[in-house]
Formats: C-alpha cells, structure tokens, sequence
C-alpha cells in the first residue's frame, strides 16, 4: 500500500494544491499546468479523498460549473510539508559541509592527495545534489 504522505507529496499533486488557493476549475488547472484534464482529474480524485481539496458549484450563470479549491485541512498539510522539507534540507546541507570540512582535515593532515580531495568533493556534490539546488 503507498502511504498518503507519498501519494500527496508528488510534484503534480503539490503543484496542483499551490494554484487552487481560489476555486479554479479543471480545464483551467490543465491548460496552465500543460497536463491532460484527464490526469488533472485523476489527481483531485485523490486529493478529495485525503481532504485537501474540495468542490465547489459556481451559479449564476445559465450553467453551473465545477471548481476546486484547497481546505484549510490542506493548507495545513502542505505547509507543515513545505517546513518539514525546509528542516530536511537545513540538515542535509548541514552535513554536507560537515563531510566537506573532514574532506579537507584530510587533505591537511596529508591522507589524501589533492585529486583524490577532488573526486572526493565531486562525488558529494553529486550524491547530495538535491541539497544544493535553489528549490
């Protein structure tokens, strides 16, 4: 079973809830978002399982439309998530430059040449690049 933590945090599903801070309707989700109605649909089906989203009825016109729009259950959600990755983010980019200092305490202690201080700096930077990016 995928847990809901991961089924809520996906990038679609984040940017959706980030756009539906006033109702908007699916077409309109779709074509800003550059997605298919039918997978927009797909995911506000599971956001109104969780109560993230809700359904609105616009009157007052000689047709009455669908639109979404988040819950206060969704927001919060999402802004407990959007803390809890910036925290995550803190100590992952706090231990990199703790591995980064070590890197270079072993370079000044001579353990390590400076190629392999290179490769080692390299295959951090890469390993913890979600760390580094402007998020």
């Amino acid at each position: 079973m995928i847990s809901p933590v991961h089924t809520l945090t996906s990038r679609s599903k984040m940017n959706i809830v980030r756009r539906l801070s006033t109702p908007t309707s699916p077409a309109s989700l779709a074509e800003r978002m550059g997605m298919t109605r039918q997978a927009i649909d797909k995911h506000l089906k599971e956001l109104l399982l969780y109560g993230i989203v809700e359904k609105i009825w616009v009157t007052g016109s000689a047709k009455p439309r669908l639109e979404y729009k988040v819950t206060g259950l969704g927001a919060s959600f999402y802004k407990k998530t959007d803390d809890l990755i910036l925290e995550y983010r803190k100590e992952g980019l706090a231990e990199y430059n703790e591995k980064l200092k070590s890197f270079d305490i072993h370079l000044l202690n001579g353990d390590i040449d400076m190629a392999k201080y290179e490769q080692l700096k390299s295959s951090l930077k890469d390993e913890m690049s979600w760390f580094l990016e402007d998020h």
